[in-house]
This record gives structure tokens, C-alpha cells and sequence, in this order.
């Protein structure tokens, strides 16, 4: 487990210092500058441990069970307990959490649309007149 120095730091040094993180994190503009960032940032073990949180707070908010949860990731009931009561309190998990949903919704819908047009549309280089006359003598063999 990752420990902070015992040696003690002003409390507004130490905003500092995290207001500078966050801004500097922030700032990155692309995802592979902030993977870069993230792994000379944090150890192996680190970046398992916040993944997992993550995770964590992603299949609570999904409505899954604290104990499947906690078996699935591999991880302590208490674990799961501080990232959910975290979840509750506080914004950040389900912010997040609510972007990755969001986008899954946005994801699946375009797959879906994709599915029926590679339905309707035909295939690159076909002839469209005899597509659409396949596809209604294949609609008027399915009626009875």
C-alpha cells in the first residue's frame, strides 16, 4: 500500500501541490499524453489499485451486488464498501461513471444503426436496384 511521508507539510502547501496536479492533469490534451503522464506517474501497483476502484464504483453504479462485485475485481468487502459510501457522499465516482454509461448508450445506439443500414444499404460497388428488389421479394416470402 502506498504511504504519505510522517513528516508534516502545511495543509496549504498541500492544496498547492494537488491544485498543481489536478491543473497539470488537466491540461493534458489528448488521452495518450495522459496515459504517459499516468504511467511514469504511478507504479504497476498503483494504476491496478485505482483501475479497480474505478471498476468498483462502474458495477455498483451498473446495480450489481457488493459481494459479486468484490469477488469479480478480486478485492476486500471494505474496499468496495469505501468506494461505495464514496459514490454516495461525494461526485466525483459518479461523474465519471455517468460519462462512461453515457457513452456506452451513444456506442450501442450507433451499433445498432449501423446493424439496420447494413440491412437496408447494399454492399459497396452493388446495384442498388436489385438490392432493393432482393429485399422486397425476401419481405414478401416471409408474410403468410
Amino acid at each position: 500500500m502506498t504511504q504519505v511521508s510522517r513528516r508534516y507539510l502545511n495543509p496549504k502547501t498541500e492544496q498547492q501541490i494537488f491544485d498543481t496536479f489536478v491543473e497539470s492533469f488537466t491540461s493534458l490534451s489528448s488521452t495518450q499524453k495522459a496515459t504517459d503522464f499516468l504511467y511514469d506517474l504511478l507504479s504497476p501497483v498503483e494504476q491496478v489499485m485505482l483501475g479497480k476502484r474505478l471498476a468498483i464504483a462502474y458495477m455498483l453504479m451498473k446495480g450489481y451486488a457488493q459481494r459479486t462485485v468484490a469477488d469479480t475485481l478480486k478485492v476486500s468487502q471494505a474496499t468496495v464498501n469505501k468506494v461505495n459510501a464514496s459514490i454516495k457522499v461525494g461526485s466525483g465516482y459518479r461523474t465519471i461513471i455517468s460519462q462512461m454509461i453515457q457513452k456506452e448508450k451513444v456506442v450501442a445506439f450507433f451499433d445498432q444503426l449501423e446493424a439496420k443500414l447494413d440491412k437496408i444499404l447494399p454492399p459497396r460497388g452493388a446495384n442498388w436496384s436489385l438490392h432493393y428488389k432482393n429485399l422486397s421479394t425476401k419481405k414478401q416470402k416471409k408474410s403468410f
